[in-house]
């Protein structure tokens, strides 16, 4: 039997994994509580659900604000430029379309973990971009429908914004669902195809390869 050798570096500093943690679990509590909501509309409690609903919104909104201050004055790895991948999502294309390797937008990497595969990197863009939107959505929403929040004095009861913040909103939420879906299969599909662990990296820190790829 074939023993496995494996190298670490650390990567993931503590304030991102703290970030990632933070952001996470709120996505998480506000779907469940979206979800809950839902099912329980002819029921009182729906009240109280959509009111800590709210209030949970405006935790991922300090979560995301404290992310892209630390993209800003963090390390490298924190930092925006690692998900734009221009080069390697050509390159990527370039193998799918040519060579017939479609799994190569999760394949193309950078050894020492620097930057995702180009398929990842580029969920995480548009998870960025959409985690925006589901947040002014639900701040517009907050306005219009329970008069409150920071928009409150902008918007005040105009209906017809609150009318396209909900779709957004809804386009957000159903977003997060599959992404959240795809992030916990891609953590496992490499796991089991690379032999390394890969789930433990945003609680320990450290970025785990193959020692045969330093060759």
């Amino acid at each position: 039997m074939e023993t496995l050798k494996l190298s670490r570096r650390p990567l993931f500093d503590p304030i991102l994994r703290t970030l990632h943690a933070w952001n996470g679990f709120f996505i998480m509590a506000l779907l469940l509580t979206s979800a809950a909501a839902d099912a329980l509309w002819l029921e009182g409690s729906v009240v109280g659900l959509w009111r800590l609903h709210v209030w949970l919104g405006y935790g991922l909104l300090l979560g995301l604000v404290g992310r892209v201050v630390w993209s800003l004055v963090g390390p490298q790895r924190a930092g925006w430029a690692v998900l734009w991948q221009p080069q390697s999502w050509r390159q990527a294309w370039r193998h799918a379309w040519q060579d017939k390797r479609w799994l190569a937008w999760l394949e193309t990497r950078q050894k020492d973990g620097s930057a995702p595969p180009p398929a990842a990197a580029l969920v995480y863009l548009i998870s960025y971009g959409v985690l925006l939107i589901s947040v002014l959505s639900g701040l517009v929403l907050v306005a219009v429908e329970y008069d409150s929040g920071p928009l409150r004095a902008v918007l005040g009861l105009a209906f017809a914004w609150g009318e396209v913040a909900q779709a957004w909103h809804e386009i957000g939420e159903k977003w997060f669902y599959l992404f959240l879906l795809l992030h916990f299969a891609a953590m496992i599909w490499h796991e089991r195809r690379e032999g390394v662990p890969v789930a433990q990296g945003m609680i320990s820190g450290y970025y785990y390869h193959r020692k045969d790829e330093d060759e």
